[in-house]
């Protein structure tokens, strides 16, 4: 269905949270920030989930602007918690990561439709270059190494006037005592979010609009832009 409102975020239960990370050791648990989803102190959940809930509204405003039959992919998909916010307003969600089988169970469980799960090795070859209104990349970035081919490469594969959704941390001093107090004590970023935005400029992609998060005049945790390819 095309999008006509504000997106809104669908959460996912914390028990099927729990299910399908269940095959994934402590280290992938932990980049893929499981323990956060499934904390007992709801401000650690509040924070990590309103992460997700901005990038679902920003991109719900480039699936508003998208022609028809739009196709999008979740890059670093992790558990696939926005699995059930996409793939009813995309023709096909395409959702790839380095262990692809918590977001697979996911779409099962939840009898989603459209979505085709890639190996982390198999979505740049599968995906024409141009085919894509939407890439989400929910703080997957700070991991990747090397950054710029793979940023060259997502941006590629965005249609003209396709967007880019990029969330990530600050990195700060007040996101690292976040990290301790969620209970986080490995180092599993290699940069932060203002480093993976000059990449992301750097490729030709233009900034419509950022959210710095959790509220104005507090340091802030995270960031989460919405970038375009020129049409």
């Amino acid at each position: 269905a095309a999008v006509s409102a504000p997106l809104r975020f669908q959460p996912v239960a914390r028990e099927l949270i729990a299910r399908v990370a269940a095959p994934l050791d402590r280290e992938q648990r932990d980049e893929s920030a499981v323990p956060s989803y499934l904390h007992p102190n709801p401000l650690v959940r509040w924070m990590i989930t309103r992460r997700l809930e901005v990038a679902a509204e920003l991109a719900g405003e480039a699936l508003a602007a998208a022609g028809p039959e739009p196709e999008g992919l979740d890059f670093g998909c992790g558990v696939g918690l926005l699995a059930p916010t996409l793939a009813p307003h995309l023709a096909r969600l395409h959702l790839t990561d380095l262990d692809t089988r918590p977001a697979a169970a996911l779409v099962e469980a939840l009898g989603l439709a459209g979505c085709r799960i890639w190996p982390a090795e198999a979505w740049a070859e599968a995906l024409p270059d141009g085919s894509l209104a939407l890439v989400v990349a929910a703080d997957v970035l700070e991991h990747v190494e090397p950054l710029e081919p793979v940023v060259a490469r997502l941006a590629a594969k965005l249609a003209p006037g396709g967007s880019l959704i990029l969330s990530g941390p600050t990195e700060s001093w007040v996101y690292g005592l976040a990290r301790r107090i969620a209970g986080f004590s490995g180092h599993y970023h290699v940069r932060n979010v203002f480093h993976i935005e000059r990449v992301v400029e750097a490729a030709g992609l233009r900034l419509v609009r950022r959210v710095a998060l959790p509220f104005p005049g507090l340091p802030k945790l995270f960031r989460v832009s919405r970038y375009q390819r020129p049409a």
